[in-house]
């Protein structure tokens, strides 16, 4: 699995924002701050919980000046549909060959899904924080929320630490 301070690995595949498709890579990833999230597939018990939890912050992270991309398995088409039912308001990207998920070192290959995995990664696309959970326990997304703002914050950020809380 990737780890603090490795480089984004290289990538491209289709994902889906609102109602387009187009290509995505790492190269969007360029000159701003980004949290990427693997989760194993859409239409199941958990996986909602934690795209529709990061969604709520949607413009929370835009002030932070940050995006989110969450990346599955699923096609496009089933992205869309969900980002539709669910009212996403950032891209899906699908990684149907598992490729992406390979690359970041969270690629289940008894099942060919993602492990529950969050990156937290620089504007100089360099890995700042990662995580990997079971599949049985979904994130915290005030907890990844929590950790970007005390990275962006450059200070020292003992447990618990929240830029918010200290203002």
């Amino acid at each position: 699995m990737l780890s603090i301070n490795d480089k984004v690995p290289s990538f491209s595949a289709l994902g889906v924002n609102g109602s387009a498709t187009r290509e995505y890579s790492d190269k969007d990833l360029a000159g701003k701050w980004s949290i990427i999230f693997f989760y194993p597939e859409d239409f199941s018990f958990i996986c909602p919980t934690e795209v529709t939890g990061f969604n709520r912050h949607i413009e929370e992270v835009k002030k932070l000046d940050t995006q989110i991309i969450g990346i599955s398995v699923d096609p496009v088409d089933m992205h869309k549909e969900w980002i539709k039912e669910l009212g996403i308001k950032y891209p899906l990207i699908s990684d149907e060959d598992g490729k992406i998920a390979k690359s970041f070192g969270v690629l289940d290959e008894a099942d060919n899904r993602a492990h529950r995995a969050t990156f937290i990664i620089s504007p100089q696309l360099n890995i700042e924080f990662t995580m990997v959970t079971s599949r049985n326990v979904g994130r915290s997304v005030e907890e990844t929320m929590r950790v970007l703002r005390a990275i962006q914050s450059g200070n020292l950020c003992p447990a618990d630490y929240d830029p918010v809380k200290e203002e």
